[in-house]
């Protein structure tokens, strides 16, 4: 009788792809992938296709032995380039030709998404949906792995409040559906313009499209990320972000410039107008407090104060050092590749 009733509560839900693109993730692909295998959606109703960009570690050892006893996981190894893509963008237009399900959910290697992910996302669909975003945060132990964690809430509780006043600025290539109409409506990764953040350009394009574009911020559809590694590493992914920042509209970039510039305005007004500039820098400071600490009740995690408290001194080195790489011609790296 109960295996009748699941099937029967099954019928209505639709299949779903969930692609991933690796290159030398031997350290994260495994844990990834079983956040996937252990998801309460039923195994028949979805497959995950990981498309191996030629790693050079032991990717594809872990991945063929974590799989070789799951029907509905799925290896390929992607050696060649699909018109004008590259990278992550290649990879991702490749695998999607061996998708069979009626939506598309995306990740990368190195997130661990809840046993919810799948469910939520699909319970969250209407028929004009084009993509959703979901949330997504980075592991932390560490001070410097805490605050790139609380950098992530305030830049992703910007986007939601554009979201919702319906200002189409991004999704996360981390944590994202794409239905298939709307995905096929714009022909796919290999039809759409190249770009390094490749969620970027396809999230613009199933907009122009006039499809309607979602951001949950649920714990049910919480992403947790490795952090970056260092500094340099930390640079290097925001300038790659940046890439796709600059062609957002003037009233969306303007806010990021000034956060940039935050801390040498803070010193002059602090030179010239002393009360002015720690007027400015209590508010700046008590406001991001409260948009982390607001977002991580919700989201149930658990707020670090120690690194809290000493937040906006990484946020100011941070933020001068971004700077400094925007306008220094160092290409953007992604998984050793330079573009």
């Amino acid at each position: 009788m109960k295996n009748k009733l699941d099937a029967i509560k099954n019928k209505n839900l639709p299949k779903i792809s969930i692609l991933i693109a690796v290159r030398n993730e031997e350290n994260c692909i495994q844990d990834c992938l079983e956040s996937l295998f252990q998801q309460n959606y039923p195994a028949e109703l979805f497959e995950v296709i990981i498309g191996n960009d030629q790693s050079e570690d032991n990717s594809e050892t872990i991945i063929n032995d974590y799989i070789k006893n799951k029907p509905n996981f799925f290896l390929k190894n992607i050696s060649t380039s699909i018109k004008e893509q590259k990278g992550k963008a290649n990879v991702l237009a490749q695998i999607a030709h061996f998708a069979k399900g009626d939506l598309y959910c995306f990740t990368d290697a190195d997130i661990e998404v809840e046993k919810s992910w799948l469910r939520e996302l699909v319970n969250n669909i209407s028929p004009k949906t084009g993509i959703i975003t979901g949330f997504t945060t980075i592991k932390g132990k560490s001070f410097f792995e805490y605050a790139q964690a609380y950098d992530w809430t305030i830049a992703l509780s910007l986007i939601k409040l554009a979201t919702d006043l319906k200002i189409p600025v991004t999704t996360l290539g981390n944590n994202m559906l794409i239905t298939k109409k709307a995905y096929q409506d714009v022909g796919g990764y290999e039809n759409i313009p190249f770009s390094v953040t490749e969620d970027f350009e396809i999230f613009h394009q199933i907009v122009k499209k006039g499809w309607e574009f979602k951001q949950m911020k649920t714990k049910e559809i919480l992403a947790a990320s490795l952090p970056a590694e260092s500094i340099l590493q930390l640079l290097l992914q925001r300038k790659r972000w940046a890439k796709g920042a600059i062609r957002l509209p003037w009233f969306i970039t303007l806010p990021l410039f000034l956060q940039l510039l935050f801390f040498p305005l803070f010193i002059f007004l602090f030179l010239f107008f002393p009360k002015l500039g720690l007027i400015l820098l209590s508010f700046k400071i008590l406001a991001q407090w409260f948009v982390i600490i607001r977002n991580y009740k919700l989201l149930q995690l658990k707020v670090n104060f120690f690194a809290l408290g000493f937040y906006e001194i990484y946020n100011s080195f941070i933020s001068m050092a971004t700077l400094i790489c925007l306008i220094t011609p160092i290409k953007v790296v992604w998984k050793g590749r330079k573009y």
